[in-house]
């Protein structure tokens, strides 16, 4: 299989290092221009993929900082000079800005329901109203909008897009007047909820999906070492209890962002990675619970705003 132009943001590890891995796996020859904050993370990347698939690898970088929306800019000029037509983008990248664990929460809802404790980390503490050098919502911005601008300002040269969501795309975590998530104590669970939102006014070539729950660096940040071991253990034995959203590792939760990078299935569904209890690969459809066309074309609205404003000012650097 020939895998065609594809850009992927924050690819130096965690899932989008498993998007690059697999794709180079199933095409050698696999164009693919990955995105990391600087050089020197961009430059480490490479090297891991070229000691694992070679040196003659077609995998090219581009700086560019989500938390910057300067960065943003000088990236797409950068693109859009380099790669006349890209094929797919995979917005991949995100952060969550956790500050640590309410461990009594924690411990009550893994005596109650595991499988449901470590579905939905619903314990994890946020910090609210962090703001970026740029004056917007940190999680926000670089979830959500600065994805957003890239694709606006390049839809004219690419094909498809893949929006990575999550399973904590909660509808209470969101409100209409607060889409930068400034106010809610679940400003994660607010961009990735207004991913969800956005795609139901979406084209046909957009696709929506989650990595299921995997060990990534996006929650290890907030535990000691011996405790991601025991929430990984937790996440292999809810797995084996039957939770079909466990996919642990980085690749394996890669599963469905290549599926609708390839096309496969219908773009109208939410695309989940999901596993078998022995671990065997399952990518499950779902559907945006909750929001109605016009709740959608109205933060739609919302957004085509602020990218108009971010555009103007940035017009000039």
């Amino acid at each position: 299989m020939s895998i065609p132009q594809t850009l992927i943001t924050g690819a130096n590890a965690g899932i989008g290092y498993g998007i690059c891995r697999r794709l180079l796996l199933m095409d050698l020859n696999a164009d693919l221009i990955i995105t990391c904050r600087n050089k020197q993370r961009a430059m480490d990347t490479l090297g891991r993929l070229q000691k694992e698939f070679g040196k003659s690898i077609n995998v090219k970088f581009v700086c560019l900082d989500l938390g910057d929306m300067r960065s943003v800019e000088v990236a797409v000029r950068e693109i859009r000079s380099l790669f006349p037509h890209l094929h797919t983008l995979i917005f991949n990248a995100g952060a969550g800005d956790f500050n640590g664990l309410s461990w009594g929460a924690a411990i009550t809802a893994l005596l109650s329901n595991p499988i449901h404790a470590i579905t939905h980390s619903n314990y994890k503490i946020q910090k609210i109203g962090t703001r970026t050098m740029d004056g917007l919502g940190y999680v926000f911005q670089v979830n959500v909008f600065a994805h957003y601008y890239i694709q606006q300002r390049l839809i004219d040269i690419h094909k498809r897009v893949v929006w990575e969501s999550s399973l904590e795309a909660y509808p209470s975590s969101f409100q209409i007047n607060d889409i930068q998530g400034l106010q809610t104590p679940y400003p994660y669970g607010s961009s990735k909820r207004l991913m969800d939102m956005l795609h139901v006014s979406s084209k046909k070539d957009e696709y929506l999906c989650h990595p299921g729950v995997c060990a990534t660096n996006i929650f290890r940040d907030h535990l000691s070492l011996p405790l991601v071991w025991v929430m990984v253990f937790l996440m292999y034995l809810v797995r084996w209890m039957g939770s079909p959203w466990h996919p642990v590792t980085a690749e394996k939760g890669a599963s469905s962002i290549i599926f609708c990078a390839l096309g496969k299935g219908d773009s109208s569904y939410k695309w989940g990675s999901g596993t078998t209890r022995m671990g065997r690969e399952k990518i499950r459809k779902t559907v945006v619970e909750d929001c109605r066309m016009e709740e959608s074309l109205e933060v739609r609205q919302k957004m085509d705003a602020l990218y108009r404003e971010w555009r103007d000012k940035l017009m000039n650097i």
